[in-house]
C-alpha cells in the first residue's frame, strides 16, 4: 500500500507538471500571437503607404518576409530549447501571426479569379511569395548560425582581433543582392 501511495503521488505530480506546462504554453501563445499580429498590421500599413506597389505584392508580403526570417533565426537558437513554452510561443505564436500565409493564399486566389490584377500577377505573386519566404527563412537561420559561431570563436580566443569568417563575407555579398531584388519588387 505504501508503494501504491508513492506511485499515485508521482502520477499526480506528473499530471500537475504537464497541466502547468500546458497553461504556460497557452499563455505564451496568447501573448505572442497578439504581438505578432501587431507587427503584421504595422508592416501592412507601412507597405500600404508606399505609392505604386505592384499588385503581385500582396499586402502582407513584407510581414511574410520578416516572419520567415524571424522563424529561421529562432529555429537555430541553441539558447532557446525546442518544445518549451517560450519556443512554441515565439515560433508558432509570434512568427505564425506575422506571416499569415492564409492572406497570401487568399490574395493569390483573388488574382487568379481576376478580381485584382492580372493572371500574370497571380503567377508572380505565387512564385515570389513562396521563394522569398524560403529565402528569408534561410537568411534568418544563417544569421543565427553566424552569430553563434562568432560568439563561440570570440569566447574561445579572448582576443580583440576580429577576422570575419567566410560566412560573413558571403552574407555581405548576398544581403545587398537580396535587398536589391526586394527593392526592385517594391
Amino acid at each position: 500500500t505504501c508503494r501504491a501511495a508513492v506511485a499515485l503521488l508521482r502520477c499526480a505530480r506528473e499530471a500537475l507538471h504537464k497541466q502547468r506546462r500546458a497553461c504556460e504554453t497557452v499563455a505564451w501563445l496568447a501573448a505572442t500571437t497578439y504581438a505578432g499580429a501587431a507587427v503584421r498590421l504595422a508592416l501592412q500599413h507601412a507597405v500600404a503607404a508606399v505609392p505604386g506597389v505592384p499588385p503581385m505584392l500582396y499586402p502582407d508580403f513584407a510581414a511574410t518576409i520578416v516572419g520567415c526570417a524571424a522563424m529561421g533565426f529562432l529555429v537555430e537558437q541553441a539558447a532557446l530549447p525546442k518544445g518549451t513554452p517560450a519556443y512554441v510561443g515565439l515560433t508558432t505564436g509570434m512568427c505564425g501571426s506575422i506571416t499569415t500565409f492564409s492572406a497570401w493564399c487568399a490574395y493569390t486566389a483573388l488574382l487568379l479569379g481576376g478580381a485584382v490584377g492580372t493572371r500574370h500577377d497571380s503567377a508572380l505573386c505565387l512564385l515570389a511569395g513562396w521563394a522569398f519566404a524560403v529565402v528569408a527563412y534561410d537568411f534568418g537561420r544563417h544569421v543565427a548560425m553566424l552569430l553563434a559561431s562568432t560568439r563561440t570563436r570570440f569566447a574561445q580566443r579572448y582576443t580583440v582581433h576580429f577576422r570575419p569568417p567566410h560566412a560573413v563575407v558571403i552574407w555581405l555579398r548576398v544581403v545587398p543582392a537580396f535587398l536589391a531584388v526586394l527593392l526592385f519588387l517594391l
